[in-house]
């Protein structure tokens, strides 16, 4: 019974880590902080110059982007283009990640409600598939912002940057990077939590659960 309740409080644990993991993916996907705009074009209508107005917009993962080489620098701004192929997988994976991360809650909840051993080995799988979706999405935008800094830290000349391309934040992906590192975790508890005692008993045949033999009656001849 001691054991059955320990399994039973592991799982409630990853419950717990698996709503941490929920959040942070759901945060990450549809918070509006990805980008930032710090400047704007704008039209002098007297003398048709252009000039730069300072401004701070952030903008979620969610909003109509297009990264392209400009003067020979990758940017990314505002457009309604919105093909930019990284942002177009970006986004369908932090989907699927969601829908990974609520799978593996609802499959932990009926574990703990009929203790269906299938069901914990399905959150296991789930959840190690969560960790390599949102493990694969950051790295792919750790490759593309990597790409965006080194064409801002190479430029000879600012000028050449439009002022109203993009910046980009890192915390959506390192929400990416925790949510996969908990959903891994949690993959290593459930498909770790197996019974001691059935596995010691399965080294040792008999030994633990072997009844003791009726005593004989022994007749003096």
């Amino acid at each position: 019974m001691g054991i059955k309740v320990t399994n039973y409080s592991k799982v409630f644990l990853f419950l717990t880590i698996t709503l941490v993991a929920f959040i942070l993916i759901l945060v990450a996907t549809f918070v509006d902080g990805w980008w930032i705009l710090f400047g704007e074009q704008t039209v002098d209508p007297a003398t048709g110059q252009r000039n730069c107005t300072l401004v701070r917009r952030t903008f979620s993962l969610w909003e109509k982007i297009h990264c392209q080489d400009v003067n020979g620098y990758y940017v990314c701004m505002l457009n309604n283009a919105d093909n930019t192929d990284w942002i177009l997988f970006v986004r369908c994976t932090c989907v699927f990640a969601v829908f990974l991360v609520f799978a593996m809650a609802v499959l932990q909840i009926l574990f703990l409600c009929t203790e269906k051993k299938v069901l914990r080995y399905f959150a296991a799988v789930f959840s190690i598939s969560a960790g390599f979706v949102t493990f694969l999405t950051a790295l792919v935008l750790l490759g593309m912002f990597t790409q965006i800094s080194n064409s801002l830290l190479t430029v000879p000349n600012r000028g050449n940057i439009p002022c109203n391309s993009l910046r980009y934040q890192t915390l959506p992906m390192a929400f990416l990077f925790l949510t996969g590192f908990l959903c891994n975790f949690i993959a290593t508890g459930l498909a770790a939590n197996v019974d001691k005692k059935r596995k010691r008993n399965s080294k040792f045949p008999g030994f633990g659960n072997s009844e003791p033999a009726p005593l004989r009656s022994v007749r003096n001849k």
